[in-house]
C-alpha cells in the first residue's frame, strides 16, 4: 500500500506540473484508467487536492512537491 501511495502523488504532482487546467476529477480518472485507483478514497481525493491547490492557487513547488511526498506512508 505504501508504494501506491508513493506512486499516486508523484504521478499526481507530475501531471498537475504539466497541466495547470486540470481538475481533481480528471485526476481520478486518469488514475482509474491506468489501475491505480478503484475506489474513491476521501482521504486520498482530498491529499491530491491539497496537491493541487498548493501547486495551482498558491504557485509554490516546494510545497506541492512536499504534499505528493507525503503519500509515502511509513
Amino acid at each position: 500500500m505504501k508504494l501506491i501511495y508513493k506512486t499516486i502523488g508523484e504521478l499526481a504532482y507530475d501531471l498537475f506540473s504539466q497541466d495547470k487546467t486540470m481538475t481533481i476529477y480528471e485526476l481520478e480518472e486518469y488514475l482509474k484508467q491506468a489501475g491505480l485507483f478503484h475506489e474513491v478514497d476521501l482521504e486520498l481525493s482530498e491529499s491530491i487536492g491539497l496537491a493541487y491547490e498548493a501547486f495551482v492557487e498558491v504557485s509554490d513547488q516546494a510545497i506541492a512537491n512536499s504534499i505528493a511526498n507525503s503519500f509515502t506512508i511509513d
